[in-house]
């Protein structure tokens, strides 16, 4: 499952408070809450695009895929890529 990252790369940036997220970023206390704790299922682009642009990061930076050695019962699957 794709973890966030938001918390530790704010936290880098100098923004030590969900608070202070809020502000940078101009989210709602609630939806920055979420990200600092890693508890969105789903990121809204135009949210990813204020975080990103508060942080200067990329989405990369804010998003990660746990290595494949812990991915619990998928060590033979082969991955799905597009055409």
């Amino acid at each position: 499952m794709i973890q966030l990252r938001v918390r530790e790369v704010a936290e880098r940036r100098g923004v030590t408070t969900i608070k202070a997220l809020a502000e940078v970023a101009s989210l709602a206390y609630d939806t920055a809450s979420d990200l600092w704790h890693g508890r969105m299922l789903r990121v809204d682009r135009a949210v990813l695009f204020r975080v990103c642009h508060a942080l200067y990061c990329t989405p990369g930076d804010l998003l990660t895929m746990p290595a494949e050695d812990e991915h619990a019962g998928n060590h033979n699957a082969e991955p799905v890529l597009a055409a």
